[in-house]
């Protein structure tokens, strides 16, 4: 999101018809929005890994994709760039590139990789994770959760305490897992499920798609 001064200059060159010169400040705004996003993404997601030695990444094959995965896997047809994020606890993100992976030794010590028929190499849990966070991802129904903004977020040391609009009784999240939201950028959108409900964030942006349960109070 640009602030009131990008603003201002990209109209002021817009007025001035100077195209050449918007174009390369709409270029360095992308770019050092980018490498915020980067940053601060990446701390986000060690932070959201650590807190369950169970999480994982793993790169996401898409089932809409007309190519068989195991042929993918097996002869090395064209990686997908998707990516799988789990703490295999309250949910999960799928994003839609792999730009956040950086190829540290933190990042690869949660990586989650098939290899080819050995079965043992499957880790099942893993497995049925993935599959239980795509059929709540089916199931998300904007109409039935409410947008939130900043003024329904209070944050204490470990906890989240967030209400939706015109709802008296918050839902409670950890306060990491929260945060996890940073891996879909500036632009995402974040809904939490009505007050009588199971305790639900779900996000959504051009970066990719996450959710996560809330606590049991």
């Amino acid at each position: 999101m640009i602030n009131k001064t990008e603003y201002e200059k990209i109209c002021m060159l817009i007025k001035k018809g100077d195209l050449s010169k918007l174009q390369e400040f709409v270029d360095l705004a992308y770019e050092k929005g980018d490498k915020i996003y980067l940053l601060e993404a990446r701390d986000a997601l060690i932070t959201y890994l650590s807190y369950y030695p169970q999480s994982f990444i793993t790169y996401f094959h898409d089932p809409k994709s007309r190519e068989n995965p195991l042929v993918q896997a097996v002869f090395g047809i064209e990686r997908p760039n998707k990516i799988v994020i789990s703490d295999n606890v309250s949910g999960g993100f799928i994003l839609n590139n792999d730009e956040l992976l950086d190829g540290s030794k933190i990042q690869e010590s949660y990586m989650f990789k098939k290899h080819g028929f050995s079965l043992s190499s499957v880790d099942n849990k893993k497995n049925r994770s993935i599959g239980i966070l795509l059929n709540h991802f089916s199931q998300i129904d904007k109409k039935k959760l409410r947008l939130i903004d900043d003024n329904s977020i209070e944050i204490t040391k470990k906890q989240v305490s967030i209400c939706g609009k015109d709802a008296a009784h918050p839902h409670y999240f950890e306060r990491t897992r929260y945060n996890a939201f940073k891996l879909l950028g500036d632009d995402a959108k974040i809904y939490i499920s009505s007050p009588r409900s199971t305790p639900l964030l779900y996000g959504e942006s051009s970066k990719g798609r996450g959710l996560v349960l809330g606590l049991r109070k």
